[in-house]
């Protein structure tokens, strides 16, 4: 029913999925050097809801239970189903919050939806390119 996604946003099913990169591995020392260099301390709230995705209350539960191996304190917040779209995903003020991209059709449309930086999509807050190179 699935496929490991290794965190890319095009599927095996478009013809530029990256197919040669290798698995990604949990390693808490990286995950510990890296927030430690960011200079961040304290909880780092997660909000989700069952609305963004069946399960998102366990599964913020659980990249919280791995974050932990690296002494990361991540605070699950749990949200209310009603209003999450409207009131959480993709609100500066919430931070970090569960959410679920299905694929687009395209690569393009992928990119252009979720990547770019005028899109009201762009969840990540990526910066970068304006998308078109």
């Amino acid at each position: 029913y699935g496929a490991v996604g290794n965190d890319h946003p095009i599927s095996t099913a478009n013809r530029y999925h990256n197919s040669d990169m290798p698995q990604r591995e949990f390693d808490a020392d990286k995950a510990a050097f890296h927030y430690k260099k960011s200079g961040h301390s304290g909880k780092i709230p997660l909000s989700a809801s069952d609305a963004a995705f069946a399960g998102a209350v366990d599964a913020a539960q659980l990249i919280a239970n791995s974050a932990a191996e690296a002494g990361i304190e991540i605070e699950v917040v749990r949200e209310p189903k009603d209003g999450y779209w409207s009131n959480v995903w993709n609100n500066d003020a919430k931070g970090w919050c569960a959410c679920y991209w299905g694929g687009r059709p395209t690569e393009d449309w992928m990119f252009s939806a979720a990547y770019t930086n005028d899109t009201e999509w762009n969840d990540t807050a990526w910066k970068g390119t304006d998308g078109s190179k």
